[in-house]
């Protein structure tokens, strides 16, 4: 769908379907395979957002670093 789909508007729902979950997605065998589609497949504004959770998420975790 995100390769192929008819409308930008179909692509933006599954991108959006995934925010707030992109990290726990990321590490699942088959959803990681649409988080990847969606970052070769987003708008430049929807690649950024799946970026910067990644990036939040890493940043949260640099504490935790010992």
């Amino acid at each position: 769908m995100l390769e192929h789909g008819r409308t930008e508007e179909d692509k933006a729902k599954i991108v959006k379907s995934i925010e707030g979950d992109v990290i726990m997605l990321s590490n699942h065998k088959f959803a990681s395979n649409v988080v990847e589609k969606c970052l070769e497949y987003g708008s430049e504004k929807e690649r950024k957002e799946i970026i910067d959770e990644i990036m939040e998420h890493s940043y949260d975790d640099a504490g935790d670093v010992n």
